[in-house]
Formats: C-alpha cells, sequence, structure tokens
C-alpha cells in the first residue's frame, strides 16, 4: 500500500508532499518508495507512525486555515498551538467535526454576566484533553499586531464570532465589529484597571491624599506617612473612616474626582457619583467597590469599547457590556455583584487585583 493510497482511503484526501519511506522492508526500491510492507512484522507498528504523521500533516493545515480565518498568521502562535495539540488531541474524531463544531459555537457580547470556563469549553471537550485549555489560557506569544496575550487567546480559538483584532483596538473584535477588550484580573503582579494613556499612578495618587487630608484636617497617619508605596486595605479604611466623620458634600466631591483616573466628568455624573459615593461609605466592600467602579467607568468611556472582559479567576469570565457600560449606576451594580477588591493599588503599578465574589 503506497503513502498515497493509504492517505486517500484514511482521511478521504490527496497528498502532494513527497512520501517518506518508513520501515525496512526488502522491497524497498527506487520505485516505490513510502511503500508500506504489509507482510513485515511491524506492519501495525509502521502503519501507528504513518497515522500520526498524516494527522500532523493535517493538524498544521487546520491550524493554519484556521489562524487565517482569525485574522492572524502568526508563526509563534502557529507554533505554540501546533505544540499544545500533540500532547492533547485526543484524535477519536476528525479536525474536520472539530472545525465544525468551533464554527457553530458563538460567544454573546449582548448582556453582563459571568461565564464559567466549564461552560465555555463544553462543545470542544470530545476533542481535547482539558489539561490543554490549562496551557492555552497561559499562553502570550507574538509581538506587535499579531501579539495574543494571557486569556484571550482561549477565547477567539473556542468561538467563531471572535478575531484577533487589527492595529491597537482591543483585544478581540466580533465579526459584526464590536471591541472587546480582555484583563486578566488576578495573579501575583495584577494588573492596570484603566488605560495606559495618562493614567494617574500611585505616586500622584499619594501626595494628593496627603494634600486632601492636610487641607481639610483629616486624620492619615498611614497615608501621610508613606510606609509602603500601595493603597493597602489598612490605609483604605483609614481613610474611609475619615470621610465618615467629616460629612461634607464638597470633601467628597474631590475624593471622587480623585480617584477617577481622567478626572474629566459631566456634573450630572457627578451628582449620581455623590449619591452612591455616600452609601459606598457605609461599608469597607463598598467602597472599595465604589474605586474599582470608577477605574472600569472612566477606562470603558475613553476607549470606547463595546464589551470589557475580566478574567476574574482562571476559570471565570465577567463581561460587562450594553448600557452597563455607559451607566456608572450600572457599573456599580455589575462590580458589587461579580467583582471585589484584592489590592486595590500594588506598589507603583496602579490599580492592582480583583476576584470574583
Amino acid at each position: 500500500m503506497s503513502f498515497k493510497k493509504y492517505y486517500l482511503e484514511e482521511f478521504d484526501a490527496e497528498i502532494d508532499e513527497k512520501p517518506v519511506y518508513i520501515n525496512t522492508s526488502k522491497r524497498k526500491t527506487s520505485g516505490n518508495i513510502g511503500v508500506v510492507d504489509d507482510e513485515d512484522p511491524k506492519f501495525p507498528d509502521h502503519i501507528k507512525f504513518l497515522r500520526n504523521t498524516l494527522q500532523t500533516e493535517q493538524l498544521k493545515s487546520f491550524i493554519k486555515n484556521y489562524l487565517k480565518e482569525k485574522d492572524t498568521d502568526s508563526k509563534e502562535v502557529e507554533s505554540a498551538l501546533m505544540n499544545l495539540f500533540r500532547r492533547y488531541w485526543i484524535g477519536e474524531r476528525s479536525f474536520e467535526e472539530f472545525e465544525t463544531v468551533l464554527k457553530k459555537k458563538k460567544l454573546s457580547l449582548k448582556q453582563s454576566r459571568t461565564v464559567n470556563l466549564k461552560a465555555m469549553i463544553k462543545h470542544v471537550v470530545p476533542f481535547l484533553d482539558p489539561k490543554f485549555f490549562t496551557d492555552l489560557f497561559r499562553l502570550k506569544v507574538g509581538t506587535g499586531l499579531t501579539a495574543v496575550g494571557e486569556g484571550e487567546i482561549i477565547l477567539w480559538f473556542l468561538f467563531s464570532n471572535l478575531l484577533n483584532p487589527p492595529g491597537n483596538k482591543g483585544d478581540v473584535y466580533t465579526t459584526d465589529d464590536t471591541h472587546f477588550e480582555i484583563k486578566k484580573a488576578f495573579g501575583s503582579s495584577g494588573f492596570r484597571f484603566v488605560s495606559q494613556k495618562g493614567a494617574v499612578k500611585w505616586d500622584q495618587l499619594e501626595k494628593e491624599l496627603v494634600d486632601l487630608g492636610a487641607g481639610n484636617a483629616l486624620e492619615l497617619p498611614l497615608i501621610n506617612g508613606g510606609v509602603k508605596k500601595s493603597f493597602i486595605p489598612r490605609k483604605v479604611d483609614e481613610l474611609r473612616n475619615e470621610l465618615l466623620k467629616n460629612k461634607d458634600a464638597e470633601l467628597y466631591r474631590k475624593v471622587i474626582t480623585l480617584f477617577h483616573p481622567y478626572r474629566e466628568f459631566s456634573n450630572s455624573e457627578m451628582s449620581s457619583k455623590l449619591n452612591i459615593f455616600r452609601e459606598a461609605l457605609n461599608s469597607y466592600g463598598s467602597f472599595e467597590d465604589f474605586i474599582i467602579t470608577c477605574q472600569f467607568y472612566s477606562y470603558a468611556l475613553l476607549e470606547k469599547f463595546e464589551a470589557i472582559g475580566f478574567w476574574v479567576a482562571p476559570d471565570a469570565l465577567t463581561i460587562i457590556t450594553g448600557n452597563d457600560l455607559q451607566s456608572f449606576d450600572a457599573m456599580y451594580a455589575v462590580v458589587r455583584k461579580h467583582l471585589t477588591a484584592h489590592s486595590i493599588w500594588e506598589s507603583s503599578r496602579g490599580p492592582g487585583q480583583v476576584r470574583g465574589k
């Protein structure tokens, strides 16, 4: 049986590449190189090797075509996916079946909610070992316009309506041109809630809080002491307690302005935030939620994304979309329902980590 004939019978497809001789058959001649000798005692082993070789060729073809559909031709991404597939592909079904399943599944961005990873990968579980998704989630490959970061590749890999975006318009965009930003909101290093464009960093905010305290006779020894360059929970609680003692609307407006990274919003927005802020002061958790919401809200408005996703744990994605991105009140409700602060500011990096509630 020739290499080409075996490929045609097993995979119902032609192969153009020159076949490679894979056994030590005595019938080897210049005219039949690539022949598999079915009388060879090791014939089953050769067939297994041949099948694996042919599946690798199918895998290359599948990945190249799939990445092309996703608007990326990164060799690094291609290589990384190849390595993962070789390790975790179950091989009980064809790549054609796999591609059909992938093309049917879409991720809805019509409402804010938390999506569980197990539910997201349910449609492809028959094809791949679950460990595949653990490694895929950690994957960060490529540079520049072809870069794919942690937490985003798993989304455009799993859903037919999510693509790798051209330029710098978010991490993912949909087939109907919705730009979707993804943030990894956990881990040891934390992440920035807000855009890198002129975002307020701790060095600036620390001085502003010290000046605020001095100008309003607030007792803020932890903040004023500057022992740690981070907004640790004790400092958050210290500020909250002082604000509870000094119930002054003008002071509250100043604090709200400080925690809005871009310091730009209308009077009507201030009125809405002021009402929420008064209530948020009643508990430490809701006070943190308010600060987080300021970050998310300004980020969404200035970057003009139609949806933002936060991986609040490796197995859960919180998506904020639609009207919830346009209203501070709605954003605050989402944060209170789905997210909790872990470390508001970490070192001088800016906002730190959040976790799911």
